[in-house]
């Protein structure tokens, strides 16, 4: 993947960001996750968190 494709469309998606501790300008890690979390909250007894909810409005 371009780093630029990184940087431009995954930074902005971010929840958390790690830094490698390399010197390079490249030293980046994305971690996606496989879970679909509005299916998640969607079940039966599971208690959705308020910062969920606020940042699912935007």
């Amino acid at each position: 993947m371009p780093h630029d494709e990184i940087m431009f469309s995954y930074v902005k998606k971010a929840k958390v960001i790690i830094r490698t501790g390399a010197f390079d300008p490249y030293g980046n890690m994305v971690f996606v996750s496989g879970v679909e979390v509005s299916l998640w909250y969607d079940k039966q007894g599971v208690t959705v968190p308020d910062f969920y909810k606020e940042r699912a409005k935007s």
